[in-house]
């Protein structure tokens, strides 16, 4: 599949209908999605794993990783639409700048912490 990895939920309301709520309804619809989003990740990194040796034992298909080629003519074009929506809005322009800046200090996270960890584990 094209997309980041992940399964992650989200959960949205009205705000004037949050800041109404109680703070120990708000506790509990906090603790409530954040446990949905931890058994979607769990369920779907299992189901995923289950169903990739299926596929790969089944003999029908071929599993492989998209060429770089193709990954960095992707990106390109996605560049290219991010590009113009971020120019259609300051809200877009605000949004993308928050998002890509919080994905440059996640970046350096997982190249620093998690990276290493999965190298090892493959050892």
């Amino acid at each position: 599949a094209w997309h980041e990895p992940g399964v992650t939920l989200e959960l949205m309301f009205h705000e004037p209908s949050w800041q109404e709520l109680p703070d120990d309804l708000k506790m509990m619809v906090r603790a409530c999605a954040s446990e949905l989003d931890n058994w979607m990740l769990s369920t779907w990194s299992s189901k995923n794993a289950e169903y990739l040796q299926k596929i790969k034992s089944e003999g029908k298909v071929i599993v492989r990783e998209l060429p770089a080629e193709i990954l960095k003519s992707l990106k390109t074009y996605s560049d290219e639409v991010i590009a113009e929506l971020v120019a259609s809005t300051a809200m877009a322009k605000k949004i993308y700048s928050s998002y890509s800046s919080f994905q440059k200090r996640l970046e350096e996270y997982i190249d620093m912490a998690e990276m290493p960890f999965v190298r090892a584990f493959k050892l």
